[in-house]
Formats: structure tokens, sequence, C-alpha cells
């Protein structure tokens, strides 16, 4: 299956449908935080973006569905819903 990079904005939206929070910019680097809200579980590994790139590289989309625990065609169909 091929992963394909996805528009910056759209993963964003696509994060705050799955009841995540964006938690800033990590250690004053140019990364945001993405995880669950604060005294719920959180993910085994939160997930971290760079909102100034126009897209979410492809590799970077397949281990931040693993961390949601979301396969590939889920996330497709979802996207377009």
């Amino acid at each position: 299956m091929a992963y394909k990079p996805v528009p910056t904005a759209l993963f964003i939206q696509y994060l705050k449908a799955k009841g995540l929070i964006g938690y800033g910019r990590k250690s004053g680097t140019s990364h945001e935080v993405w995880d669950r809200p604060r005294g719920k579980p959180g993910l085994p590994r939160p997930i971290v973006i760079r909102p100034e790139y126009d897209e979410i590289p492809a590799r970077h989309i397949q281990t931040s569905l693993l961390a949601l625990g979301i396969d590939y065609k889920t996330f497709e169909r979802e996207l377009l819903e």
C-alpha cells in the first residue's frame, strides 16, 4: 500500500476530528505536539508535525497512523467523509 503526502491543514483537521489537541510548539522548536486531552490515556507516541510545511510526508503519515491505531484504508475513507 502506497502512503501519500497529505496537506498539512487537512491532516490537522483529521487530528482534531479524532479528538486530539495541539499542545503547541515543542521546546521552542518549529514542531507541534498533538495528543489526547490531558486526563485521558495518551497515545503510545504523540504525533509531532511541522505546521509551516505544506504537506505531511508519507512516512510521517504512516507512523502517525500506527500511533493512532488506524489502518491506511480507514484513514483514506475518513478523510473523504
